[in-house]
This record gives C-alpha cells, structure tokens and sequence, in this order.
C-alpha cells in the first residue's frame, strides 16, 4: 500500500504577512520586506 501525505497550501489574503527574500532585478538587488516596509503614521 502507498501512503500519500498532502500539505495544505492557502492563498494568501491581502494584509497578510508577506515572506522576505532578496532578488537581483534589473536596477539593482532588492530586499523584500526591508526595503517595503509599511511606514508608521
């Protein structure tokens, strides 16, 4: 018999955290959430 596990995998919703991660675009590296942080008001 074979086991199959599944992970749930959701949309993420807006206002929901956003993962960070760093990529080399064509005007330079950016740095997602650093460079995208929302401003205090």
């Amino acid at each position: 018999m074979v086991k199959t596990e599944f992970k749930q995998i959701r949309i993420p919703l807006i206002g929901d955290d956003a993962l960070s991660f760093t990529a080399v675009t064509t005007r330079g590296e950016i740095h997602f959430s650093k460079d995208y942080r929302k401003e205090s008001r």
